[in-house]
Parts: structure tokens; sequence; C-alpha cells
């Protein structure tokens, strides 16, 4: 047999299998997962589904009607009905001659529907709606005309409202007589209501007592509302006058208003009401409220980010006693660390950062729910000033709780003397761009990845600050592979790893101010002894300070400006430094 009809079996062999294969999946093969679909409901969705393809529907809000708009509505109106109607008469087998005389009646180009009723003119049609809306807004617009006074309001109220707001409007339990006129059907049950009077200043309490006098915020409202709802079993059975003066006897029994004063709409909008600026929508948006219920926090969170500015702004002064400056340092940190990686649980980093864009840009640009957190707000505001000032030390080394952990644990392993590894310098040298490329990573798949990203649990912040471990196995895995990293190496991540380190120290190439003393060793490989422990190696081996990696630990300017220490490399570096002017180094 020929290669060419070896070659033509086997294309037929392998489409016979195929074939098969198919018509057995199609038999036996149930994508249901766990629910029958019946076959009726699959062709409607299926008929639906093409419908709304073949004929998409576009709403588009900010289109005006005009007389075009209009038109074609009607005609599509029009063009329906006529489809409706073509299909009674095929049922019931009306003759063509009727038909065609029946479109001609209907055709739209000849007898056009009117926009409005035929009966009815827009001035009608304007009226009737004003007469059906008594909604009443806060700014007293659309108030009816009629008066009441506190006298015959309390009449009103005996007879119609004393059944179940109780005498003057306070509370009282009613009993199964008053339930039955009220038409409740289980008429043993023995109901409280709200009280109408008191409770003002009561807000605040444990027990607060929400009454029109200590919560209500406008009486127009109080108005709107007797006027629509009440009286229970009867609403809107309230003339205009009898509604004013409910409203006049329930404010009086508030002592909002005297006993001789009428009410009427133009009285009524001049009422001020106790808890009128008791609603923080009065003051502003909505996301004000969280920074009204959360003001101690906001202002606690703020005298310890002026801590730090303080510290930075005196550190020369501050350097040069070791011990007062460390005990400073210390309280500082942990007080920092407590505040917002322990009881806020703020993790802030490219996550925080990522998550915060992607609400800013599901919300189409609206900044509203990130304001909601205003102790992130802060922070964010306060980190991105003062680092184009002073670099992005004041974060990594006074802010973020992660570096604080970093420099808890250097502290616990000295303290017991574990090894502790020293990168040399040409690896470290290299290292350092570790965060660059880890950064850009992150970058390129957040703009290229949809859903989740496993990238953006690089940093270990999200784990351990806002979740305390309480997430995946893997990210707690990886948690612990960087705080074992970071335990034998000082800083090791905010040396080579930290994605918001890098991303701050792109940004610190702005910074305006440059003020850290360093001293020029002009290139002597013996003054590199006597250089101040960096954590993290931010002294180049000219003396000279990497501003890109610097962390404001102040540990080297506590070496250059304090006065008491006497040690063989305090000497030295005080004879360089006399015998080379100091430099401003960047930070």
């Amino acid at each position: 047999m020929s290669k060419s009809k070896l070659y033509f079996l086997f294309l037929i062999l392998i489409f016979n299998i195929s074939s098969i294969s198919s018509l057995i999946a199609d038999d036996h093969i149930n994508f249901n997962l766990g629910r029958s679909i019946e076959e009726n409901l699959i062709s409607n969705v299926n008929s639906a589904s093409d419908k709304i393809n073949s004929e998409p529907n576009i709403l588009n809000l900010d289109q005006k009607i005009t007389d075009k708009i209009i038109n074609k509505i009607n005609s599509n109106n029009i063009k329906n009905s006529i489809r409706n109607i073509n299909d009674q008469k095929n049922t019931s087998n009306i003759s063509t001659n009727k038909e065609s005389r029946f479109f001609k009646y209907f055709n739209y180009k000849n007898n056009p529907i009117n926009w409005y009723n035929s009966y009815l003119s827009e001035s009608d049609i304007q009226n009737r709606i004003i007469s059906q809306d008594i909604s009443i807004s806060p700014s007293s617009v659309n108030l009816p005309s009629g008066n009441g006074t506190v006298e015959m309001g309390e009449k009103v109220y005996q007879s119609k409202c004393l059944s179940c707001h109780g005498t003057e409007g306070k509370a009282e339990e009613l009993d199964q007589e008053v339930e039955s006129l009220r038409g409740g059907q289980n008429s043993i049950k023995i109901i409280a209501f709200e009280s109408l009077s008191g409770g003002l200043g009561s807000l605040n309490s444990e027990m607060p007592i929400r009454s029109v006098g200590s919560f209500w915020q406008h009486s127009t409202t109080l108005f709107d509302y007797i006027r629509r709802a009440m009286p229970y079993f009867e609403p809107q059975s309230l003339t205009n006058d009898e509604a004013y003066a409910v409203t006049a006897y329930v404010l009086f029994i508030n002592n909002i208003i005297t006993k001789d004063q009428n009410i009427n709409a133009d009285t009524l909008q001049k009422i001020n009401m106790p808890n009128k600026a008791g609603f923080i929508d009065s003051w502003g948006p909505d996301w004000w409220r969280s920074w009204i219920h959360q003001k101690y926090s906001i202002i606690f969170t703020c005298f310890l980010l002026i801590g730090i500015l303080l510290v930075i702004l005196f550190a020369r002064k501050l350097t040069q006693n070791k011990k007062y400056i460390n005990i400073i340092k210390i309280l500082l940190t942990t007080t920092i660390f407590s505040w917002i990686g322990i009881f806020h649980g703020i993790p802030i980093g490219t996550q925080k950062v990522y998550n915060s864009y992607n609400d800013v840009k599901l919300n189409n640009g609206d900044w509203e729910n990130i304001l909601f957190e205003p102790i992130f707000v802060i922070l964010s505001s306060f980190v991105i000033i003062t680092t184009l000032i002073w670099g992005r030390g004041i974060f990594c080394g006074w802010i973020c709780p992660f570096g604080t952990i970093q420099d808890m644990i250097y502290k616990f392993k000295s303290f017991f003397k574990f090894i502790t590894f020293e990168v040399p310098n040409n690896l470290h040298n290299k290292l350092i761009y570790t965060k660059y490329i880890i950064l850009a990573a992150i970058v390129i798949s957040a703009i290229y990845t949809s859903g989740n990203n496993l990238l953006m649990e690089f940093e270990p912040f999200k784990t351990i600050i806002e979740n305390k471990f309480n997430t995946s196995t893997i990210l707690i895995l990886w948690s612990l592979v960087l705080l074992s990293f970071v335990f034998f190496i000082e800083r090791g991540f905010c040396r080579y790893l930290c994605p918001t380190g890098a991303a701050l120290s792109l940004t610190s190439q702005f910074q305006v101010i440059n003020w850290l003393t360093s001293i020029k060793a002009n290139g002597s490989k013996d003054s590199l002894a006597f250089a101040p422990r960096c954590p993290t190696k931010a002294i180049k081996s000219d003396g000279s300070i990497n501003e890109k990696e610097c962390i404001l630990c102040l540990s080297c300017q506590i070496v250059y400006n304090d006065k008491n220490l006497s040690k063989r490399n305090k000497s030295s570096i005080r004879k360089k430094r006399n015998n080379n002017s100091p430099v401003l180094g960047k930070s």
C-alpha cells in the first residue's frame, strides 16, 4: 500500500475517533454541578441572549429628550402595537382587507400619538404632579399653606395620636385594647413606643433617647412625617392645618417653641432644632463622619508624626548625647509600631497602594472610599511629603512597622549573641539592585494581570501586620522565611528585597534637604575600620552616605556628634574631621 493511501486512512481513523468521542461526551458528560436544568429554560435563556446581542439597548442618562427622540419613541410604540394586533388578527382569521384598513387607521404618520394625553394639557399634568408630590425637603421647599396652634394641636393629638404615643409624647406600655385599636393581630402583646419628647443631651449616654427634641435635625421633617404617615391606622387623613397644629404641639412638649406661637410655612422653617448641629452630614461629606469619630486617633497619630519631625529637625543637638537619643528613638518607634502596626494594623506598602488604586479606578476616580481611612490618609500624605524633603529614611527608619520588627529581631539576636552574617561590600553593592527588579516585576504584573496577583503578597506586611498570621499557609511560610533571613542579616529585607523601599529610594532623588554629616576618607582603607556601623551599609568606602539606602537611624550622627564618646574610633574620626572639613552628604 502506498504512503498516500496510508496517510488518508490515518486521517479517516482520526476523524472517526474524534467523532465517536464527541458523541459519547455529548451523551454522558453532565456539567449541571448538582442541579438539573430544564431544556425550555435553556432555550429561553438562549433566545433572550440572542435578542440582547442582536438589539443592544444602551442607556444614555446624559441624552436630552428632543422632538426627534419623541417621534422615534412614538413610532416604536406604534410598531409594537401593530405587531401585537397583527398576531391577534392571524389567530382570529381576519381578512386582508380589514387588516389593511386597520394598519391605515393606526398609521403613525397620519395619526401621531400625542406625548401628553389628549384630554390633559401640559399645565394640567404639572398641576397633578404638584398635588401628589407632598414631600418636604429640609430646606422647606414645597411647604403648603395652613396654620396651626399648640392648643389646637393638643386636641388633635388627644384624639388621634394619644393611643400610640402616650401622654405628652412619652413612651408608655400599651394594653391589648390599644393594640386592638391599632389593628394588631396579636392583641396580647404589650408594646412600648419611642418617646416623642425628652432625652435632650442623652445621645452620648449609654441609654440614649432619640426623640424629636433630642435627635431630629429639621422641624420641616417632623411636619412632613406627620402629614405623610400619621395617624398610623389612617395616614394622610389630617388636613394641612391639623398637621401644622400637631407639629406645633410636638415642638411645644419638647420645649422648642412657646405655647402662644403659631406654626405655618413661614415660621416652621425658621425654627432651629436642638440637635441640628449634631448631624455630621450638615458639616461636610460622608467620609467626614469617620474623621470626626476617630478624632482622638487622628490627634494622637499627628502627635507621633510631629515627634518624628522634631527629632529630625533637632538631630544635630540630640545626637550629642547617645543615651538620650537612643531612649527617644526606642520610645517613639515602639509607640508607632504598637499604634500603627498592632492597634490599627495598617500595612503601608505596595499592596495597600495597589488596593487603593483599584478602589479609585473602580469608583471612576472617586477618592471617597479611601478618605474613610483617616489614619492611612494622614500617614500616606506624611510619607510622600517627607520623602520629597528628607528622603526615604523617615518612613523606613521610624514609621514602617516591619522595619521596627527587624530592629527588634536584631536587638534580640545581639542580646543572646547569635551569629550575624555580614555581606561583603562587593556583593552588597550588587544585591541592593534586587529590590528594584522586584518593584519592576510588581508594577508590570499589576498592569497586565487581573484578579489575584501573587506578587502583591511578596511583602509580608499584610500577613504579619494586618492579618497577624491568620491567612493561608503559603503566605505564613513565606513570612517566616523572610523573618529568618533578617534574623541573620541586619535589615536584610530593607537592604535587598523591599519594593516599597525601592520606590521611595527613586523618589529620594528629588529630596531638597541633605543635612547628614559625613567624613571623606580620601580613599584610605584604614579609615573604614573606624567608620560608624550602619544597619543598611549606606556609608560608602569614601565615607559619603548613599541617600538611596539611608534610613535615618542617626547611628553615624551619634558617632560624629556625641562628645562623651572616648573610644578609639571616635578620636580617629575627630582627627579626620579636623584634617578634612566636614562635608554635607545626602541622606
